[in-house]
């Protein structure tokens, strides 16, 4: 019954930070008669996100479509921060094409972690494409996008571009904050 699964989405839940279990209860989970639902497998990818396993967390969105449990935002922006924070820069602007073609809602979440994986994969251009686009669309880039996109062009060695991004934050009235401005001074 239902109950079971709520069960099983709490316990899931209370894992935190430990992912190894928060799957062991998927996994046991997925032995019974019961599926789980969107509420289930999106509790358990938040915890592969925390961990930074972006391999389970991909492997638990393609489980989404198995199990009929339609991914959202969330579900996506989890597995595309688990990419970022195992720059898996990548692997995430492909999430970002999933998301466009499935028609998934695109927030200043996904815009901001596509952005920072390419800054830690050190791929200023794509950054600073991914910025431009962003702009162009209904999300407005924030004070983390303009600094992720910044960091990229410093650790890529364009010191020029940071300052122009940091300039064109005050242009668009974002505050920069530290980041953006230790960056483009670094």
């Amino acid at each position: 019954p239902i109950s079971d699964v709520i069960s099983y989405s709490s316990s899931i839940s209370a894992c935190g930070k430990t992912w190894y279990a928060a799957l062991g209860l998927l996994r046991i989970l997925a032995r019974t008669a019961l599926t789980p639902d969107h509420i289930c497998l999106s509790a358990t990818m938040g915890i592969c996100e925390n961990g930074g396993k972006w391999k389970e967390a991909l492997h638990l969105l393609a489980f989404m479509f198995d199990v009929r449990a339609l991914p959202d935002t969330i579900c996506c922006n989890s597995a595309k921060s688990a990419c970022e924070k195992s720059q898996q820069w990548q692997m995430a602007l492909v999430l970002s094409s999933f998301m466009h073609v499935k028609r998934i809602d695109l927030d200043e979440t996904t815009c901001n972690a596509a952005i920072s994986a390419c800054a830690k994969g050190i791929q200023w251009q794509m950054a600073m494409m991914l910025l431009e686009d962003a702009a162009r669309l209904p999300i407005a880039p924030s004070a983390i996008s303009y600094s992720s996109a910044i960091t990229a062009c410093d650790k890529g060695g364009h010191w020029q571009q940071s300052l122009h991004f940091l300039r064109r934050m005050l242009v668009v009235r974002i505050v920069p904050n530290a980041v953006a401005y230790n960056a483009a001074i670094s």
